[in-house]
């Protein structure tokens, strides 16, 4: 049934423990199909309107501004305060949430010692705009606070809560007029300078989300309130591994720089005005985002292609049509202008870069909706930026080159292709990557991983020494993006859910598992268990569904029980919100001949003498067995253990000297089972998974057992896990 819009895999039903269907009428589907080719426009309400004026000083790496916000209230109840972010404040000293927490580390960069960053709000004043209201300005900053929701930190002043002097009304809005100066760090985190290079990210106050209008109360419910007693705000201070999280709506920007800096921003360039002091200012204009972000650098060397959909051959569209059911005129893709900001020493690389962003480009819009704007600028900065690099916001990304890189070492593609799909999975949709990083992390890394694997194929896997990959004595080394993610699950699951708030993992690694690989896996695990045709489906369906929203872990679920008209609630509950691991393996393989039993046995016939018996000599016994022939002559015991904490039901085949097969059905929740085959020819090996992949199995070493057990593929395969295990953090970094 490839291409048919609900698949129905008979051995997914088995393996994932036989959930009951759910009724899905034909119009329902039909629905879901016409939703599944929408742009999600329908669904889009502007929440926020900025515009800000920035003053770039490169000397004093400072950033003066002001801007102008009106925001909407789009929830159900009065609001009587503002809450921001002022993310800037994370490196404004050692006291900060984000600085206790990482140390200054962050992604293998370190913060450099004495470069603070900053941002001082030195205006702000709040103007009512309901009806009648009096067009007077008033001051917010002489009652505002710092805030600390998360923890006890007083220290911290990345969250700034600024009362109203009037209530905002449900479907009412408020204009807040703001002056700000920010002092950027030495590139850190996301941030800052390096030498001439400026990367102006998470720069200005930025209204948190109001909380009613993320996670609707409960039929019956009020809407959550804060401390103060007032409806909550979803504001988080900015935690070592935490993202951004923010409403949609208008951003307009004017950038002034000295002549000669080139500039990159989030948007459309909209106007360019030169000012007598030597400077330039260059506008820029974007609606339906939720960021907007800047560099500046007077090397860059700029390159500019256009997308179109003429790269998409007829085959590729055919092929996803018929995978999510869809008419291939249905697919058509926009064009759009790709600008490059390159360093004059990478220039060799320029190819690469267009290569993956379009590939990107391509497949993301196959897949999920065509690219809805109209530009897209890549950065890659010059060496000691990399904490700036493989980072997005929209329209903007920036990439990032491993010197050397040979075409083999997927860098910049990999991290090219990863940061253009965040375009997808926190651009245009909106996931809360402070609470469940996941739903950007996890599913980019999946989608990614698709991408590269279609466009490259698999990579060299060639560890490094001073930086230089060992290329020509590895290039036969290869793996693909099921190995990442697989590498990368095997990293101690145990320790924490998938599912968790950014600040709550144990630590560092645990969240890059758990926010990267295993979720990829987590999906792909879905993908075998619902069908290719009908994860795809899913996927576009959610994209749709949520694009300028923000969507949860619940609405995913739902999405997907909707679409496989399927309840799925057991898979999600162990696969996201249970910690540990996930390991089976065949514990022994036994197969023996059949050896008729010695001693005294009484003849069967129920009316014979119970002193009539005959005897059978441990000699007989073992002569018969000799001579038996055929295949009733063994008998097969298999034990199959679970050494993980998470039970999932499987398969195993076991394969007999005869050709033929027997299957066998798991619900692998006890610690162990044995399985009994009499009648049959001798054994000749077992092997787990066999009807879907378990990728989600950190040891797929002690999947498979044969009966003469041949000690030089356990050698070969442990050699191959410890060096994976030394090149896993290297390969993984190239997503992260």
């Amino acid at each position: 049934m490839h291409g048919a819009w609900v698949t129905i895999v008979a051995a997914g039903l088995l393996v994932a423990e036989a959930e009951p269907l759910v009724d899905s009428p034909p119009a329902k589907l039909q629905a879901l199909k016409v939703e599944m080719l929408g742009d999600g426009g329908a669904n889009y309400v502007p929440v926020v309107d900025y515009g800000l004026e920035a003053t770039l000083d490169p000397d004093a790496k400072t950033v003066t501004g002001r801007g102008r916000l009106i925001w909407t209230n789009t929830g159900s109840q009065p609001i009587s305060a503002l809450w921001w972010h002022l993310y800037l404040n994370a490196f404004r000293n050692e006291a900060s949430t984000f600085l206790r927490a990482s140390k200054g580390v962050l992604r293998n960069d370190s913060m450099k010692p004495g470069q603070w960053g900053w941002i001082e709000v030195t205006a702000m004043s709040a103007r009512d705009l309901s009806p009648g209201s009096a067009d007077a300005q008033a001051d917010l900053l002489a009652a505002r606070s710092f805030e600390h929701p998360d923890d006890d930190n007083a220290d911290d002043r990345t969250v700034m809560r600024t009362p109203l002097p009037f209530s905002v009304a449900p479907g009412g809005a408020v204009e807040i007029s703001f002056e700000f100066k920010s002092k950027l760090p030495y590139v850190f985190a996301r941030s800052g300078f390096a030498k001439d290079f400026f990367m102006v990210a998470q720069w200005f106050p930025k209204l948190g989300v109001l909380q009613e209008t993320f996670r609707p109360p409960q039929p019956g419910q009020s809407p959550a309130l804060d401390a103060y007693g007032e409806p909550a705000w979803n504001c988080h201070q900015y935690h070592a591994h935490s993202e951004f999280f923010a409403d949609y709506g208008v951003f307009r920007a004017a950038l002034r720089v000295p002549k000669g800096w080139i500039v990159g921003a989030t948007g459309l360039r909209v106007g360019t005005q030169d000012n007598q002091d030597g400077t330039i200012t260059y506008e820029y204009a974007q609606d339906r985002v939720h960021d907007f972000a800047w560099t500046a650098d007077r090397r860059f060397v700029e390159k500019v292609r256009t997308f179109d959909d003429t790269f998409v051959r007829d085959e590729e569209r055919a092929e996803v049509a018929a995978l999510i059911d869809a008419r291939a005129q249905d697919l058509r893709l926009s064009p759009v202008e790709v600008r490059l900001l390159l360093q004059p020493e990478h220039e060799e690389y320029a190819e690469r870069y267009f290569e993956a962003i379009f590939a990107g480009l391509k497949w993301f819009g196959l897949w999920y909706g065509a690219y809805p704007y109209r530009t897209l600028t890549l950065v890659d900065g010059p060496r000691g930026s990399g904490g700036a690099m493989g980072m997005e916001y929209p329209t903007l990304v920036t990439g990032g080159v491993s010197w050397p890189s040979p075409p083999s070492i997927p860098r910049p593609e990999a991290v090219t292709v990863h940061e253009f799909g965040h375009q997808y999975w926190y651009g245009l949709v909106g996931s809360n990557e402070f609470e469940e990083s996941w739903l950007d992390e996890g599913f980019n890394t999946y989608s990614t991983g698709k991408v590269l694997d279609r466009a490259y194929g698999s990579f060299v896997l060639a560890p490094k020494v001073l930086s230089v990959p060992l290329t020509p004595w590895f290039s036969k080394v290869r793996y693909d993006q099921a190995d990442v993610f697989r590498m990368g699950t095997m990293w101690r699951p145990e320790e924490d859910a998938v599912v968790r708030p950014s600040w709550g993992y144990r630590d560092a690694r645990s969240y890059s598992v758990n926010s990267y690989p295993r979720p990829a896996n987590v999906l792909k695990q879905l993908e075998w268990h619902l069908g290719e045709s009908t994860m795809a489906q899913a996927m576009r369906v959610y994209h749709a569904r949520y694009r300028y929203r923000h969507p949860t872990t619940e609405d995913f679920i739902a999405v997907v029980e909707e679409v496989a008209a399927r309840d799925l609630s057991r898979f999600f509950e162990r696969a996201l919100h249970t910690a540990g691991k996930v390991d089976y393996g065949i514990e022994s393989l036994i197969s023996d001949k059949v050896v008729p039993f010695a001693g005294i046995f009484s003849k069967s016939d129920s009316n014979a003498d119970p002193t009539d018996h005959t005897e059978v000599t441990i000699e007989q016994a073992e002569s018969d067995a000799e001579a038996a022939e055929g295949p009733g002559a063994y008998r097969t015991e298999v034990l199959v253990a679970r050494y993980g904490d998470v039970p999932f039901a499987h398969t195993m085949d076991v394969y007999f000297t005869d050709g033929s097969t027997q299957t066998v059905v798991w619900d692998g929740e006890y610690r162990w089972k044995r399985f009994v085959f009499e009648d049959a020819p001798q054994a000749v090996s077992a092997r787990l998974y066999t009807v879907q992949p378990q990728v989600l199995d950190v040891r797929p070493s002690n999947d498979t057992r044969t009966l003469h057990a041949n000690p030089r593929p356990g050698l070969s395969w442990g050699a191959q896990v410890q060096y994976w295990a030394q090149t896993a953090l290297d390969v993984l970094g190239m997503l992260l």
